[in-house]
């Protein structure tokens, strides 16, 4: 092997060999692994502190921390992990986007390690968890929010999520919260 880019490739061939690609299938997944078969440029190495994508491709931001998704509730923090589930239409559907952790000195102003007020654990409580959120496109195709969705819910590490069973655990029919 001559570089870097033909050990990846080995690498990726072998893994689909082992799933019982043939040769065949190999010689037309190969491509993949060429840059020149795929459908961008790929973007090189940079040390700028932003979102970097290969040309033609383009983002929206749909929501940001703080923000509120209903009438009572806003978007989490530290978003780690997000699920999209087509509607009916491909033109709108649901996300569960979960908030897996937080920076306290951007919740109350106090780290880590210092005491903390009942009300200030409380504000970490309600950070953490995960939002439900209904998303459809606009007229000009772009996603968007939909902020007056019933679905819309924040789901926290004080939140109360009955048990989809009859049976309870530990006697609880219930657990409180969810996080990390």
């Amino acid at each position: 092997m001559n570089n870097r880019r033909d050990f990846i490739k080995f690498l990726g061939q072998t893994s689909l060999a082992a799933y019982g690609f043939s040769a065949l299938n190999l010689h037309l997944l190969s491509d993949i692994f060429e840059p020149d078969g795929l459908p961008f440029s790929p973007i090189t190495a940079t040390d700028l502190d932003d979102l970097v994508l290969a040309k033609g491709f383009h983002y929206d931001i749909l929501i940001k921390w703080g923000e509120s998704i209903n009438a009572k509730e806003r978007f989490g923090t530290h978003n780690d992990f997000i699920a999209f589930v087509e509607s009916a239409s491909p033109e709108e559907g649901i996300l569960w986007v979960n908030h897996e952790y937080l920076n306290p000195l951007f919740i109350h102003g106090q780290l880590d390690n210092e005491r903390k007020s009942l009300n200030q654990v409380h504000d970490e409580m309600d950070n953490v968890g995960g939002s439900i959120l209904r998303v459809r496109k606009d007229k000009k195709g772009r996603w968007k929010v939909d902020k007056k969705d019933p679905i819309n819910r924040r789901l926290t590490a004080r939140t109360e999520i009955p048990f989809a069973w009859p049976y309870p655990i530990k006697g609880a029919n219930k657990a409180i919260g969810t996080l990390a």
